[in-house]
């Protein structure tokens, strides 16, 4: 994914599915803040999810699934105060999930299933 996609500032939902993007995430995404919908599915991202993700406080629906992600999930990702939706299906995070998530009042769903993640929500 392009480093360059952080300027697109206006954006409220990006989706971004079945595309050749590789590599890791760039943490020019938190730059997104108006974003209220993120969606990146079955690419071939790796690396870890950037904590600038903690950024996007409008976020209310997050699916970040089918990827080669890895590594813990960043505790920023409780900065996410709106966000009712989070799909982290079949990466490969792995580590403790985060307290924070269990801190988050306005989840309605959680996916995090296929990752080697340990703990409770």
């Amino acid at each position: 994914m392009p480093s360059w996609i952080g300027n697109l500032t206006h954006l409220k939902s990006l989706d971004i599915r079945y595309c050749g993007f590789t590599g890791p995430i760039p943490s020019s995404i938190g730059n997104l803040t108006r974003l209220e919908s993120l969606t990146i599915s079955d690419c071939a991202f790796s690396g870890q999810l950037p904590s600038s993700i903690g950024n996007l406080k409008n976020l209310k629906f997050l699916q970040i699934s089918y990827n080669g992600l890895s590594g813990p999930i960043t505790p920023a990702i409780g900065d996410l105060d709106n966000l009712a939706v989070i799909i982290l299906r079949a990466c490969r995070f792995s580590g403790r999930i985060p307290n924070v998530i269990s801190n988050m009042t306005k989840l309605i769903f959680v996916d995090l299933s296929q990752n080697d993640l340990i703990g409770k929500i």
